[in-house]
């Protein structure tokens, strides 16, 4: 095998290998909650968003625009709609809290899945105008949902939906408890009714709280990461997300994202190959550029055409007129010039045959008629024509004739000079 067939399998060899290990890698998610519609890691809403578009009756949209903006769009067309706010660390003015209300007050309901953390502000804004809040943190340990998924029941937690809410008979579901961020505190216990609770180390606590308010219905939880990829997914969560999401589903659910802290940057959650860690690490890239330029460098000394002197060969030389003449030499001294007549007539009938369609050589032809074509066709006199034909085929016909070599000269002459004006 050549060489630059070998380098060429060898390289094709080499990228089927890279093709091969970077199929086999393993995923690596970022688990960052970012509740971004576009995010399709675990604790991003691209799959949790198009399931409930796919899902829910009445339509599912998710939207940039605030409270306010919603609200008052609600003004304008005069019809109710559900709204959505999930997120993390989120922190309500006193414009969004009226908007809420406005929102309630025109028979929409509003489901706050969230978690707060800016000093108190929103908590009590919460507390003083819907009788509940949920301040925490987010404990979620990737390596503690690993111990989760495979066996330790220690640190999971179970949640309970409370019978004769929604649409749904009383359920627990056990899963792990990092996914739960903040439980309620109810400070209006007569008018808000516990959806669901938790039961973590023994202890109880309101997870989900609704309450009347207007002509419409508000809602809080304190589980966001419920409302995620991973948890829409998961066999362990998946129902209780549905049946959070069918307290809204009267009316058209409109999701706001202009409330979440987390910001999705493709560039910095997309998934990390081979070629990333070895352009982002300096000696490796170095070794990179440096494999590079040996590679380029062996290719040119090596794959190149290898050059062999090329021999000048003559063209080879036309021996056919020596042919002839040594043929004919060997008729002149053999003295076979009937011979000679025979071969040329040969040639000159299968000529004329070509030429007109007339068969010289046929004895049921007339002679005349030949000799009147051949008139015709060269100019030449028929006494000529007739001369050469009848003395030709006296020689073609006759068995063992002797011509002289001037007779033999006279009759291939006549034969040449009729097919040249022929």
């Amino acid at each position: 095998m050549k060489s630059n067939a070998k380098i060429i399998l060898l390289f094709v060899a080499f990228i089927v290998l890279m093709f091969f290990v970077q199929t086999r890698m393993p995923v690596a998610f970022k688990w960052e909650p970012t509740f971004r519609h576009n995010d399709s890691e675990p604790f991003g809403c691209m799959v949790f968003d198009s399931v409930m578009k796919a899902s829910l009756p009445k339509g599912y949209m998710v939207t940039q625009r605030s409270l306010s903006s919603i609200a008052q769009d609600m003004d304008s067309t005069g019809k109710a709609k559900n709204v959505l706010l999930v997120g993390n660390d989120i922190s309500l003015s006193e414009k969004d809290s009226m908007a809420i209300k406005n929102i309630l007050n025109r028979g929409g309901k509003v489901m706050l899945v969230m978690t707060t953390y800016d000093g108190g502000k929103t908590d009590s804004l919460l507390l003083s105008n819907f009788g509940m809040m949920a301040s925490g943190q987010s404990y979620f340990n990737t390596n503690s949902l690993t111990e989760c998924l495979e066996g330790n029941d220690n640190l999971n937690d179970t949640v309970v939906w409370r019978k004769g809410i929604g649409f749904y008979p009383h359920n627990t579901y056990r899963f792990y408890q990092g996914l739960i961020d903040s439980p309620l505190k109810i400070g209006d216990s007569l008018n808000v009714i516990t959806v669901a609770t938790s039961t973590y180390a023994s202890r109880y606590h309101s997870l989900i709280g609704s309450r009347k308010y207007g002509k419409g219905q508000f809602i809080l939880a304190g589980t966001p990461l419920l409302c995620t990829n991973y948890s829409v997914l998961s066999k362990d969560t998946r129902e209780l997300v549905f049946r959070m999401m069918s307290l809204i589903s009267d009316k058209e659910v409109v999701r706001t994202e202009v409330y979440c802290k987390g910001v999705f940057d493709e560039d910095t959650y997309k998934e990390k190959t081979v070629l990333d860690l070895i352009l982002n690490n300096e000696p490796l890239l170095w070794a990179w550029r440096l494999m590079a330029i040996t590679l380029f460098v062996f290719m040119i000394f090596n794959a190149r055409r290898r050059q062999k002197v090329i021999p000048v060969i003559e063209r080879p030389s036309n021996h056919s007129l020596e042919f002839v003449k040594l043929i004919g030499t060997l008729f002149y001294h053999n003295h076979n010039h009937a011979d000679l007549v025979c071969k040329k007539f040969t040639l000159f009938k299968e000529d004329i045959l070509k030429k007109t369609g007339h068969d010289l050589d046929d004895e049921t032809v007339d002679l005349e008629d030949s000799v009147e074509l051949l008139s015709n066709r060269t100019g030449i006199g028929k006494g000529d024509i007739r001369s050469v034909l009848v003395r030709t085929l006296n020689v073609v016909r006759s068995k063992d004739v002797k011509i002289e070599v001037e007779k033999m000269v006279d009759l291939i002459d006549g034969m040449n000079n009729i097919q040249k004006l022929l």
